[in-house]
């Protein structure tokens, strides 16, 4: 008799079985480094890395590309991967650029945000990891502008430091 009363009340229970996620936000990485030495090399790995972990901790997220130049940011050095992610932004491909910082998108603050402005321009948000800087959220032109002059001159005070301590041990 108890048999009949389970068999009674597992015709009304209804199974939901899990369904996949389908993952549905294409990523692209971008990762460069100034030069081919081998500690830059090393930098470049692990910028890679850290972002595809990064857009692997999203359950709706792929990385669709990793873009990857080992070139100065310098006037007259190609970034070909670099123009490669910004055809790919403008076809749709992507919906997600991964970078470590907004230092890795232009030569200087005028053509970062131009690069920047592009991007967003084609639909696709751009997350600024070491900066924080997600372009979903900060819509803040100072603030991106604020960050890329800093990093700039951060840079320039780099090079003169590197090139002043050659020129006086020579």
């Amino acid at each position: 008799m108890a048999l009949d009363k389970i068999d009674e009340l597992n015709k009304d229970v209804i199974v939901i079985h899990p369904q996949r996620v389908i993952k549905d936000y294409a990523v692209g990485v971008y990762a460069r480094v100034s030069t081919n030495r081998k500690e830059q090399l090393d930098s470049l790995a692990v910028q890679v890395s850290g972002l595809t972990r990064l857009a692997a901790a999203h359950m709706t997220w792929f990385v669709a590309d990793v873009f990857l130049d080992v070139a100065s940011a310098k006037v007259g050095s190609s970034r070909n991967e670099f123009n490669w992610m910004i055809d790919e932004c403008e076809k749709g491909n992507l919906d997600i650029i991964l970078t470590k910082s907004v230092s890795r998108f232009g030569r200087d603050t005028k053509e970062g945000l131009e690069v920047i402005r592009k991007i967003k321009a084609c639909g696709t948000r751009i997350i600024f990891e070491a900066d924080k800087i997600d372009t979903e959220t900060v819509d803040d032109e100072l603030l991106i502008s604020v960050v890329q002059a800093c990093s700039q001159a951060e840079n320039d005070w780099r090079s003169e430091n590197i090139r002043f301590g050659l020129k006086h041990r020579a």
